[in-house]
């Protein structure tokens, strides 16, 4: 159904509630555009025309709740990484990305957290451990210790680079990317002096991307 308010050139859908209804407005004109609630005597729905608009604002409205009630359980959600000796950095930015979105929080511990593992440290929600092995090496190709073209290596490099705030970043640019076979390594404790966060005793779930 839609009705037409006043002059506001507004569209009108509602949701019987009880003896009261909820109204969505969503306005059309630029004076007072952008949606709202409002309520209503149900007494103003009574035509049988109504029901498929309604079952349509309904199944909108238990969408936005299911929606929001996801995004708030892996906002407390907790990744544990344990070991992790790296992989291919795309992949890792992509599930680096996912993790971003849903606010996870992340805590790298562990003997290790080695290569591509290391760009996890660019999340906000992030903490390490204080005995953890962070190792980090520059981009190469799939064949290991193989060097890319040098613009293909500068660009790598930069692309890693955004996943480190300073002053880890300008560390990384001038002296760790230059390695290719092996590591640099710097201890969770050596993080947490740069201003990384500090993981707390009892880790949450384990988890392994």
């Amino acid at each position: 159904m839609s009705w037409r308010i006043g002059s506001w050139g507004a569209v009108f859908w509602g949701l019987p509630l009880a003896g009261w209804g909820i109204g969505v407005i969503v306005s059309r004109t630029s004076a007072c555009a952008g949606t709202g609630l409002l309520p209503f005597r149900r007494a103003a729905l009574g035509q049988p025309s109504f029901v498929p608009a309604l079952r349509t604002a309904a199944a909108a409205l238990l969408a936005s709740v299911l929606l929001f009630s996801s995004e708030a359980q892996a906002a407390r959600k907790i990744i544990v990484i344990r070991d992790d000796k790296g992989g291919s950095v795309t992949e890792r930015m992509k599930i680096i990305e996912s993790y971003r979105r849903t606010g996870t929080k992340v805590e790298l511990r562990g003997s290790y957290c080695l290569s591509s593992c290391t760009l996890f440290l660019s999340l906000q929600r992030a903490c390490v451990a204080r005995g953890t092995t962070f190792g980090f090496h520059g981009p190469s190709s799939r064949l290991y210790g193989v060097a890319l073209s040098p613009e293909d290596f500068e660009r790598w490099s930069r692309q890693m680079a955004r996943y480190y705030p300073q002053p880890l970043k300008g560390w990384f640019m001038k002296t760790a990317r230059q390695r290719l076979v092996g590591f640099y390594t710097l201890s969770g404790a050596d993080l947490v002096a740069m201003g990384f966060r500090p993981c707390t005793p009892g880790p949450g779930k384990s988890a392994q991307p």
